[in-house]
């Protein structure tokens, strides 16, 4: 289901590639990679508060440093995308 999705995210099929992860996160409700993508699709959808969730769901059930960091960029980018300062201020700091 990883593999199918991020194949779909690659070739732009949106809808396709939420699905996947969507069903790959109910069967691997623990994984940031999950949540990573979801962020990363919300995001190309134009749909950054959502895009924000799945990002800090993915930070609550992450244990190594780069997928955090990672996330975290996806979170600075959601609040940019959102105007959002307070969201902002906090991934930057984050990320320091």
């Amino acid at each position: 289901l990883m593999q199918n999705g991020t194949n779909q995210l690659q070739a732009g099929n949106l809808t396709a590639a939420e699905n996947s992860f969507t069903r790959a996160q109910r069967l691997a409700p623990r994984s940031s990679a999950v949540y990573f993508y979801l962020s990363q699709v919300a995001l190309k959808k134009n749909q950054p508060h959502k895009a924000e969730a799945m990002a800090r769901r993915g930070l609550n059930v992450s244990e190594d440093n780069t997928r955090r960091r990672a996330l975290w960029r996806l979170i600075l980018r959601s609040g940019q995308l959102q105007n959002n300062s307070r969201v902002i201020r906090e991934a930057t700091q984050a990320l320091q």
